[in-house]
């Protein structure tokens, strides 16, 4: 009877262990920010990647835009905004929830002092900076169940931020479909 026990807690402490993260569907829509085009399209590309890694599922960002761009087209009487066309489309894609990413820069300026010939000089050192936010929301209700924030260095490589941000987000994410259960 002991033995029996004693399997029972180890085989449950494995299962848990080892459970599955819950996979989602979701697509993202058409980036916001002060970042140009063509550099938030590289990014969201890189986010998309970094959730396919994560064990999601995701729907193509294009097909979405086109989408939404054909919803807002025919519902010419202006009722329709960016955010109910991207839910209507979602919908359409048959997906359960949209990523939304804001990408904006800056320039952060730093004062260093150094010693020159027994003076005390000070130097500016600029660098450039970004920062990435991650909505994840639910296309049925409209609501955010995650949010992420990150910021980092501009020349960084767009797939290093995005996987670092994902990583994040998924553990807000599993734990939203853990209690759900």
């Amino acid at each position: 009877k002991k033995l029996l026990i004693i399997i029972f807690i180890f085989t449950a402490n494995i299962s848990f262990v080892y459970a599955k993260n819950t996979a989602i569907s979701l697509a993202c829509m058409p980036p916001e920010g002060t970042l140009e085009e063509s550099i938030q399209n590289s990014y969201v590309s890189a986010i998309e990647g970094a959730f396919l890694k994560a064990g999601h599922y995701v729907s193509d960002r294009q097909r979405l835009e086109k989408l939404m761009k054909e919803i807002i087209l025919q519902q010419s009487s202006g009722m329709v905004d960016e955010t109910s066309a991207a839910a209507e489309a979602g919908k359409i894609m048959k997906v359960d929830y949209l990523v939304a990413v804001i990408l904006n820069d800056w320039t952060e300026r730093r004062t260093m002092f150094a010693e020159v010939d027994g003076e005390i000089e000070n130097y500016y050192i600029y660098s450039d900076k970004i920062r990435i936010t991650i909505k994840v929301i639910e296309v049925e209700t409209s609501r955010i169940i995650a949010q992420e924030d990150f910021q980092g260095n501009k020349l960084d490589r767009p797939s290093k931020l995005a996987n670092k941000i994902v990583k994040k987000m998924d553990k807000q994410l599993q734990k939203h479909f853990k209690k759900k259960r």
